[in-house]
């Protein structure tokens, strides 16, 4: 396949399987930041799947491998999202947890994590992933944090301006402490989040507190507010250009007693061509992305969810009401079969040509014959007329 047509393929694939039209804060309800600045992951969450489409195409697999699939194109990067999305656990009930492997292959439910400055050497990975090391699971970052606190005298009081507010102060602090995976692993690719923090004063290296003297009444507290939890970003100093080389990975649910690889393991990501996970991940329809973009709650159960996966894969919905044309005509359907399999880009031809036609906002019945592999046509009387609701693309029949 010509470079040009594979970049084209590449941006369809990526529209057709709704990987797109996300922002990072989409990924709120899998990731609990609602925040994000641009990390490289992001982008890589929404390639990936159009990646898979074009490598099967490339090994002349058959196309429906994009919803059978347990393996998909990664980066290190991408296999370690996976690992952490795995690891931060969700009950029933909403209630998040960690349930995160230890080096020693044994799960940790109470684990804490810390972003880490040190001015003279940054931290290693390896003694971040070290029991036995003082920095065992203290993330690296390149710079302290900062926290914005009024300046007060030396009886405790805010100073103030000649307006009558509080002047300000920056003051450093070197860690910041998290409960949660999600917290260490953006803090591992750069992103020291403003939530899930842990308040600890016995921490020397953890943000400062202020104390509001006795005798400051109810209408001046307000003057001691201080914001020590802003977000930030960096250069996260443990990633190397390994952590973007493209490559297929099987995603596989753990054996019997077979131990999982933690999120931050990444010198055993970058040689690795499977990872190991309690939850299942199969085709399109399962990959955060197509999750970001299509989120559920407690309400609809995900419904939602499963019914644009129906969509998408079959151009079919949930409620049996929901009238649509059939997407191709029977010589379409029947590209391939299974005891002579069409070419893998033959076979997406017909699919490829369905999904253009259908693109259209008003279509009607002309004079010309429907011919194999193209779209069905309306009847004459019938107008097909697209409408966006509800963030899905629906085809409604008006009169």
């Amino acid at each position: 396949m010509r470079p040009e047509a594979q970049a084209k393929l590449g941006t369809f694939f990526s529209k057709a399987f709704q990987q797109t039209q996300i922002t990072q804060n989409d990924f709120f309800d899998q990731l609990s930041v609602d925040n994000l600045t641009n990390l490289p992951l992001f982008a890589q969450a929404q390639e990936s799947m159009a990646r898979t489409a074009l490598k099967s195409i490339a090994d002349a697999k058959p196309f429906t491998e994009t919803v059978t699939t347990h393996t998909f194109m990664m980066t290190p990067t991408l296999m370690s999202l996976y690992l952490a999305l795995d690891q931060a656990q969700v009950d029933d009930a909403g209630k998040a947890s960690v349930s995160v492997p230890l080096p020693d292959g044994t799960l940790s439910t109470n684990q804490v994590f810390w972003l880490t400055f040190r001015a003279d050497t940054p931290i290693p990975l390896t003694e971040t992933m070290d029991p036995a090391s003082p920095n065992f699971m203290h993330f690296a970052v390149p710079m302290a944090f900062n926290c914005t606190m009024p300046q007060v005298d030396d009886t405790g009081h805010v100073v103030l301006d000649a307006t009558g507010n509080a002047m300000k102060m920056m003051l450093p602090y070197n860690q910041r402490k998290y409960s949660s995976v999600t917290g260490a692993f953006l803090g591992l690719f750069g992103f020291a989040s403003s939530r899930n923090i842990v308040s600890d004063p016995t921490d020397l290296e953890g943000p400062p507190s202020l104390t509001i003297p006795a005798d400051v009444t109810p209408d001046k507290k307000n003057l001691y507010q201080y914001n020590c939890n802003n977000n930030t970003s960096f250069t996260a100093p443990n990633i190397t250009a390994q952590d973007i080389i493209w490559r297929p990975v099987t995603v596989r649910t753990a054996n019997e007693g077979e131990k999982l690889t933690p999120f931050y393991d990444l010198p055993t990501l970058r040689a690795a061509n499977e990872i190991v996970v309690r939850t299942p991940r199969v085709g399109f329809f399962s990959t955060p992305a197509f999750f970001a973009n299509w989120p559920t709650n407690n309400s609809n159960q995900h419904r939602d969810t499963l019914n644009q996966a129906l969509i998408v894969g079959l151009g079919r919905s949930i409620n049996r009401s929901t009238r649509a044309p059939p997407r191709c005509s029977t010589a379409a359907k029947t590209a391939s079969t299974p005891t002579r399999p069409a070419p893998a880009t033959a076979a997406i031809r017909p699919w490829i040509r369905c999904a253009t036609c259908f693109a259209k906002r008003t279509r009607t019945r002309t004079t010309r014959s429907t011919t194999p592999g193209s779209c069905s046509r309306p009847p004459p009387s019938t107008t097909w007329v697209r409408r966006r609701r509800s963030r899905r693309s629906t085809i409604l029949r008006a009169p």
